[in-house]
């Protein structure tokens, strides 16, 4: 069976991504490719044929972010539905967006923040400045949603 086109797919691409927290910040990627980008928003991808939601998580950051990470609870389930100027679907992921956290808390913080894969830029960004990026839509909200979360679990 032929791979599915991320352009104009006929069904939705199943994704995940990661939210991380480390000491009043959260870890974000600048896009380096369409959809959106030069947008910031959280690392993540295309789930690939034969692995699980986590184990998508793991590589992509991983991919992304040069970081461990393990997945503690899913936070949101995003539709994102993007379309072109005439309107067709350009664009379908269905996102299982994760709150995750380091392998090992104490160097999570101190990675170099090289990007890879897809990933223009990468780092880490303090909660209150999110509104200082030009991040995607709705991951500000998502973003807070999941620290929330966070805050009653502890």
């Amino acid at each position: 069976m032929a791979e599915q086109a991320r352009t104009y797919p006929t069904f939705p691409i199943p994704a995940v991504g990661a939210i991380a927290f480390s000491e009043g910040h959260v870890l974000l990627i600048q896009r380096g490719k369409p959809p959106a980008q030069g947008k910031w928003t959280l690392p993540g991808g295309a789930i690939e044929v034969g692995e699980s939601p986590e184990e998508a998580l793991i590589r992509e950051i991983w991919e992304e972010c040069q970081l461990e990470i393990r997945p503690v609870r899913v936070a949101e389930i995003v539709n994102n539905v993007i379309r072109d100027d005439a309107g067709k679907v350009w664009y379908h992921y269905l996102i299982l967006d994760y709150i995750v956290e380091c392998v090992d808390s104490r160097s999570c913080r101190k990675f170099a923040g090289m990007p890879a894969s897809d990933a223009a830029n990468v780092r880490w960004v303090r909660l209150e400045e999110l509104d200082l990026y030009d991040l995607t839509e709705g991951v500000a909200d998502l973003i807070h949603k999941a620290a929330a979360i966070q805050l009653v679990k502890t």
